[in-house]
This record gives C-alpha cells, structure tokens and sequence, in this order.
C-alpha cells in the first residue's frame, strides 16, 4: 500500500469513528425535544381540546373552529367578541393584503408574552400571509373592527422549536382587533 492510500484509510477509519461517537454521544446523554418538552406538550393538547369542547349558555360552540384548506392540521379557535352583524359590511383582507392590529399573547398559563402596545402607535402592521398560520387564517375571517381572541395549537404556531419566550409545542393565546387594511391586493 502506497502511503496516500494509507493516509485516505487512516482518515476515513477516524472519520467513522468520530461519527460513531458523535451518534453515541447523543443517543447516551441528550434529551429530544419532544422528551424535553413532554409535560409541557400535554397540558397545552389538553388546553386546546378544553377549548374545543367549551359552550356557550345556549350550548353553542364558545369557538369557531377555522381549518385553511391549504393546512388541515393547522386549525385555530376563534371567538367573536363583536356582534359580526355590525362588522360584516366592513373589509375583510386578503392573505395578501396589509392590514393593522392590536394583539396581545398569551401562553396557557396567562402569562403576557408579547404585545403590540410597546410601540408608539400601538399597532402592527403585516400582511396575513407573514404571520404564523394560526393568524394568518383567522385575519383572513375578519372583518374591519373585529375583537377576537384565538387559540392556536404548536402545530399552528411554531410547532416543536423553541421561539424567544415561546417553548416549544406552545398552545398560543391571541387577543387581536383589526384596525385597518390598508392596502387591498387583489390575486
């Protein structure tokens, strides 16, 4: 055997060893995300399916459940806080369309998160379609002067990763009013 055939073994044999240990490494010490976060997933699945199950006094739905057909399992719960009757000759925006609103988020545990009231208008700006599909969908039922607050399950929000204050496989609480949409697209 030549020497750079030998040096090429050598490498490739140290290569796999490196590799085995890095493989073993994580299989011996590391938790998964999912393992991390299993307490953690379950209360916000069980927080969600409360929310499904909630009525009203007359035995109604408390929420609209809202499926975009595009992600079936991307539904989010939304209750009106407005009568609709009052709204309904107001515009509902497009996935493209810019609009403005106030938010308020919550996790499962009522902690605050983030808010659009730290600017100095208060409101926030974004087309539907930027948002998470837990938003996106909703706003896109809307119409101007709507008041809702949504549940959004993880896999309608930032799913398994880990998201600033959000943790991962996070139920996320949203208080939204639609302000304005302020430029129209059209498809």
């Amino acid at each position: 055997m030549t020497a750079t055939l030998r040096n090429r073994k050598s490498f490739l044999v140290l290569m796999a060893t490196l590799a085995m240990l890095t493989f073993t490494g994580c299989l011996d010490g590391e938790e998964t995300t999912a393992e991390k976060y299993r307490e953690w997933r379950t209360l916000n699945e069980q927080y969600v399916a409360e929310a499904e199950a909630q009525q009203d006094d007359a035995g109604n739905p408390f929420y609209t459940k809202i499926v975009p057909s595009w992600a079936p399992e991307a539904f989010a719960l939304v209750h009106w806080h407005n009568d609709r009757a009052l709204t309904e000759a107001n515009l509902t925006p497009m996935d493209n369309s810019t609009v403005q609103f106030t938010y308020e988020l919550f996790n499962i545990n009522g902690e605050r998160i983030s808010d659009s009231f730290s600017s100095a208008d208060s409101l926030y700006t974004s087309k539907p379609l930027q948002n998470i599909v837990g938003v996106w969908s909703p706003l896109t039922h809307m119409h101007v002067g709507d008041s809702v607050t949504i549940v959004i399950p993880s896999q309608a929000g930032y799913g398994e990763v880990n998201y600033g204050d959000i943790k991962p496989y996070s139920t996320l609480i949203y208080n939204i009013k639609l302000k304005a949409v302020t430029a129209y697209e059209i498809p």
